[in-house]
């Protein structure tokens, strides 16, 4: 994947388009526009350029890999995840399918050796749901979804079936770290068809990739031969007799046969699309409701692997994921908190020291999503109605050709790692089974 400007040399001395067309002007129609270049859009790229087809890929960071990123922790010279991270060999097969292909090894995670659980305002060993438990929940997510109206919050459903107290707060405790929000403001709907036993083990991400996500990001751009532009943010995709024109906020245009929008949901509002798209524009100004928090904490003074789980305050999650050379450690924990974002050791410490009582914070990092500007929010969490809207952009008659890609759209898996590279897969084969 070759990073390419200004647009006016975008295919300079590269004649060759799909089926063996050449063309004379750089400027002539390619045949496919990738806006995004997290790894929906990566795939998508390296999929289509591998069947021959003309890729530009726009992306309006300065780097590739969207919500999935690394760095070093500050302070200290570890490498860690700041978006997506875990996997579930058994169930992510396309994750599995990419991590083969490019000989990159999954890691598991540390089992933890001890629980802290807090639910109604009291602390427990509790790890688990029970199989009782389990099947009471079965249940009750399965009156929700028969009888369940589609505006209808998860709170508002399953307080409406009266579900025992204290699976209420499992169920609220669990969305808090997968899902990055309260009951209340989640669907009730899209929370019934979680499974069961998923929420039973709060530690069902089992593995992570080695040398962290970014590697796999990196394996697929090197392997693509798609054109790259990054530092370039879409503004706006209008139809044409040609196909689409896609306009940067510079107004530089570039026409394409095809276009794949692979950008978080809660972007779809910046893009002037012309005709307009109403379900892509309404996800957009309502945002879903994912809003987390991942902090990587520094700490001191840690017995075994400790595992927190918690339905209130402002630590949803958290468990010991590294030791460290030095004898410290690092713990990595969820709040679905946004001001956590910026929280100070000693406030994180407070916060912990209500599970490890002597526990030391020496620091505290993390990467603000829902400030940043090109994700305003973490992974795919669905508000009431959002679903029916997420449905629609996967039908081409009413998005108007435009195909739609991305973890946030992948119904099933969204908000995975899995739910992009699949998404990302399956733009590329829209595209390339057209006639």
């Amino acid at each position: 994947m070759v990073d390419t400007s200004p647009w006016a040399q975008l295919f300079k001395g590269n004649r060759t388009m799909r089926h063996g067309t050449s063309v004379d002007n750089p400027a002539e129609v390619i045949d496919v526009i990738v806006v995004g270049a997290g790894l929906a859009g990566l795939v998508a790229a390296r999929d289509l350029t591998d069947k021959g087809f003309q890729v530009a890929v726009l992306e309006g960071r300065n780097r590739i890999g969207g919500r999935t990123f690394a760095r070093e922790v500050v302070s200290t010279t570890q490498k860690v995840d700041f978006g997506g991270t875990w996997v579930i060999p058994a169930e992510h097969t396309a994750v599995m399918a990419e991590l083969q292909h490019y000989a990159i090894r999954s890691v598991p995670t540390p089992l933890p050796t001890h629980f802290i659980t807090e639910l109604d305002g009291m602390l427990s060993d509790k790890g688990f749901l029970f199989e009782s438990e389990i099947g009471e929940m079965t249940r009750a997510f399965d009156v929700i979804a028969r009888r369940a109206e589609p505006d209808a919050t998860a709170d508002g459903a399953l307080r409406s079936i009266g579900l025992d107290a204290g699976l209420l707060a499992w169920v609220q405790a669990t969305q808090r770290y997968l899902s990055g929000a309260p009951l209340t403001d989640l669907s009730g709907v899209d929370c019934s068809g979680m499974s069961p036993s998923d929420l039973a083990n709060p530690d069902h991400y089992t593995h992570t990739i080695d040398g962290t996500s970014q590697r796999l990001v990196d394996a697929i751009a090197g392997s693509s031969q798609a054109t790259l532009l990054l530092n370039t943010e879409v503004a706006a995709v209008h139809t044409t007799v040609d196909g689409f024109a896609v306009l940067d906020r510079a107004r530089n245009r570039l026409v394409a046969r095809n276009v794949v929008i692979a950008v978080p949901l809660n972007m779809l509002v910046d893009i002037d699309f012309r005709p307009r798209i109403p379900a892509a524009t309404a996800l957009g100004e309502s945002r879903h409701a994912g809003h987390s928090v991942k902090l990587w904490m520094t700490v001191r003074n840690v017995v075994g692997w400790p595992r927190l789980f918690s339905a209130s305050g402002p630590i949803a999650y958290a468990r010991l994921e590294r030791q460290l050379d030095s004898g410290d450690a690092f713990l990595v924990g969820f709040s679905d908190d946004p001001a956590m974002a910026n929280a100070s050791a000693s406030e994180v410490q407070t916060a912990l020291q209500a599970f490890l009582p002597d526990i030391e914070v020496l620091g505290v990092d993390a990467h603000d999503w829902n400030a940043d500007h090109f994700a305003r929010g973490t992974w795919m969490a669905p508000r009431p109605g959002q679903l029916q809207q997420v449905g629609a952009l996967a039908d081409l008659s009413y998005t108007n050709g435009i195909h739609f890609s991305g973890a946030d759209l992948c119904v099933g898996n969204y908000g995975t790692i899995e739910g992009a590279i699949v998404s990302g897969r399956q733009a590329a084969a829209r595209i390339s089974d057209q006639p």
